[in-house]
């Protein structure tokens, strides 16, 4: 008997009802917990305030100025005159000789 309750299926299971023989009991799937939205708004609430996570209009205008911010940096990379990279190292390498 034992070698057929380890080798059982998920959601099998035998009960024994007083006065009765054991029999097998297959345990229907609960797709849907019987919880209120209230508790799990309330649930959610208390894990947000542990985690100290702020709300969501105020991370939407956080990253609203970051993405401005990114944009305007951006734009002043790609409107800044070039650098001539070469030249600026034979200028540097003219005022190291010059040094002492």
């Amino acid at each position: 008997m034992s070698d057929a309750l380890k080798a059982q299926f998920p959601r099998h299971c035998f009960i024994q009802i007083p006065e009765r023989e054991t029999q097998p009991m297959l345990v229907p799937f609960v797709k849907q917990f019987g919880v209120f939205p209230e508790d799990v708004r309330e649930y959610e609430r208390v894990l947000y305030e542990q985690a100290k996570a702020l709300p969501v209009p105020e991370v939407d205008a956080l990253l609203r100025v970051d993405r401005e911010q990114i944009k305007a940096r951006a734009m002043e990379y790609l409107t800044a005159p070039q650098v001539d990279h070469e030249a600026a190292e034979a200028v540097d390498a003219n005022l190291d000789d010059g040094v002492e």
